[in-house]
């Protein structure tokens, strides 16, 4: 088979990857051998879609050009249509799906399209189902080229809809290669943008993906059935180059349970998550939250575990999800933008101490809140050693202890230690304040 444009992220070329992927290419052109069709029109709806002559072993190649529509202000759409072959011989491992009612079989072939405008050209290359409804959508930048590489398709109609990628966007030409490939088990499939559409993955699995354009999101469906009553989720994301990746769970209502963040390049990680009671599933979501790239993959790595004595769990963000101590010590993780509640209660007024070692290398915001959120103390530090808060004064009932990183501060991988403890007693003296840092000679 004749070469396609290769893949690659907005900044090299890289060859193809197995992800279905919105990406955009290099300007770099690549010669791929092949001797573009004439676009026909009219071809800018679905019924006059322009049929491509695409097989598994015949790339297509097409020049065509967006252009205004006599004196109107209204915009070209061109439309083109592939019909897929019946599915090849040969068995493949089921994959169940979010959206069905039993198991679907994964797709045997893969559309990749390569969309290459002219200089200063804009434009937005969409793939729609056999009834016209958006499968992915890839904008471009003005001169940029884009793709949907490894798009998984069905036997019978698939359309790709080539248009301006905004109403400022200047006519002009664009050359569009299509052609098929054989799926790639064990890569991720497109589209999988929702929680509808999410891909099945097994606590204690391993999925591949890409995060192939901005804000691009893959959704996985975690069944529970299985696991040990109590159990907590962790969940692992290789870093990618380049990309600031982000990790979500939702439950099986698809409310949102926890996330975590990471900057370019860092690796991100969710902890001791525990599952909803009665919930069949949960979701979890790879997610770019700042680039993208389809030069490296990554990885996320799901394990679910039984709780260890004295351990953090989340969700516990805020004091309505706190979770409950009591007397001693409690070991947890801070990963970047994450904060940690705890509830702490006495019968009567009491005198409190709390000490906090953080993780290595890693700045921590202590605070002591009453009931009401109004704050009792706060103090910051611990890259060179433990924190302490000591004899406060606190009413009886509930108070909540609130960990969060410090500016510029994570370590996911490190954990901190809380330990807390009070007596009974009278009005406290209030702790001292923090040391001011020494003055700059």
């Amino acid at each position: 088979m004749a070469a396609a444009v290769g893949g690659a992220c907005h900044r090299s070329t890289m060859p193809p990857r197995a992800d279905g992927a919105a990406v955009v290419l290099s300007p770099e052109v690549i010669d791929d051998g092949l001797e573009p069709v004439p676009e026909a029109e009219p071809n800018d709806t679905v019924a006059t879609a322009q049929r491509l002559a695409l097989s598994p072993t015949t790339p297509v190649a097409v020049r065509g050009s967006l252009i205004k529509t006599g004196s109107s202000a209204k915009r070209d759409v061109d439309w083109f249509r592939i019909d897929l072959p019946g599915p090849d011989a040969g068995p493949t491992p089921p994959v169940v799906r979010a959206d069905a009612a039993g198991v679907a079989p994964p797709p045997r072939s893969l559309l990749r399209v390569d969309l290459r405008p002219e200089a200063g050209v804009a434009v937005t290359l969409d793939a729609l189902d056999a009834g016209g409804h958006p499968l992915v959508s890839a904008p471009g930048q003005p001169g940029e080229a884009i793709a949907i590489p490894n798009l998984a398709i069905a036997p019978g109609p698939t359309y790709l809809r080539v248009r301006a990628a905004s109403g400022e966007a200047p006519p002009g030409g664009y050359r569009l290669v299509a052609h098929l490939a054989a799926f790639d088990v064990g890569a991720e499939i497109e589209p999988n943008g929702s929680a509808a559409l999410a891909t099945e993955l097994a606590p204690g699995g391993e999925a591949v993906g890409y995060l192939g354009w901005r804000r691009d999101q893959d959704w996985y469906r975690l069944p529970t059935a299985g696991l040990a009553e109590g159990s907590v989720l962790s969940v692992d994301l290789d870093p990618v180059p380049g990309v600031a990746a982000a990790l979500q769970l939702y439950g099986a209502d698809t409310h949102k349970l926890t996330e975590a963040h990471g900057r370019k390049g860092e690796r991100v990680v969710l902890r001791d998550v525990r599952f909803p009671p009665g919930d069949a599933q949960v979701f979890l979501v790879v997610r770019a939250d700042s680039d993208w790239s389809a030069d490296a993959r990554y990885n996320v790595r799901p394990r679910a575990d039984l709780p260890k004595p004295g351990a953090e769990a989340e969700p516990n963000d805020d004091p309505g999800h706190a979770q409950t101590v009591g007397d001693g010590v409690v070991i947890g993780y801070l990963g970047r933008g994450d904060v940690d509640v705890f509830r702490y209660v006495t019968d009567a007024p009491a005198v409190l101490d709390v000490e906090l070692t953080p993780p290595e290398h890693a700045s921590v915001k202590l605070e002591i809140l009453r009931a009401d959120g109004t704050l009792v103390a706060r103090t910051e530090g611990g890259r060179h050693g433990a924190i302490r808060l000591a004899n406060l004064a606190i009413p009886g009932g509930p108070i909540f202890v609130r960990l969060a990183g410090g500016r510029g501060s994570a370590n996911p991988d490190d954990p901190y230690h809380l330990t807390v403890s009070s007596h009974p007693g009278g009005p406290a003296a209030e702790p001292a304040p923090p040391e001011a840092p020494p003055k700059a000679e």
